[in-house]
């Protein structure tokens, strides 16, 4: 018995999540996707130079390395940064990128904006373009 269109797609809705239907019965938008949650779990030693003793202002080179669990694709990855001030980050694995940001405060609000650009190393040369990216928050 063939079913129309229209009522592929109600028992799409109807269907409970995790049910183990028949992939053919179901239009191919109802098929669950199982969602990236971008969760991971990093462990890294930071290694600080030219520190301030009085610990009043951020150490002017920070070293950090160490490993990386995606946990969706369930996989471990090398992480290395180097640090420098509170403005510059260049990270080397797993994707070469250069990091700048700077947090600009907004009159005597109490509030600020935190201004990030990001650039993978190997689109140097047109830094303007996506995969490169400008975000405001």
């Amino acid at each position: 018995m063939r079913c129309t269109r229209r009522e592929k797609k109600k028992r799409a809705i109807v269907a409970p999540p995790g049910s183990l239907a028949d992939p053919e019965a179901y239009p191919e938008s109802a098929i669950p996707i199982r969602n990236s949650t971008g969760a991971r779990i990093k462990v890294t030693r930071n290694v600080f130079f030219f520190k301030d003793p009085e610990g009043k202002r951020k150490p002017w080179l920070d070293f950090g390395a160490g490993l990386s669990v995606d946990m969706d694709g369930q996989s471990l990855q090398p992480i290395c940064r180097v640090r420098l001030g509170s403005v510059i980050s260049v990270k080397a694995f797993p994707q070469a990128c250069l990091k700048a940001s700077h947090s600009l405060s907004l009159g005597l609000s109490g509030l600020s904006v935190k201004v990030l650009y990001e650039l993978p190393l190997r689109n140097v040369r047109s830094f303007w373009e996506p995969p490169a990216r400008l975000m405001v928050r």
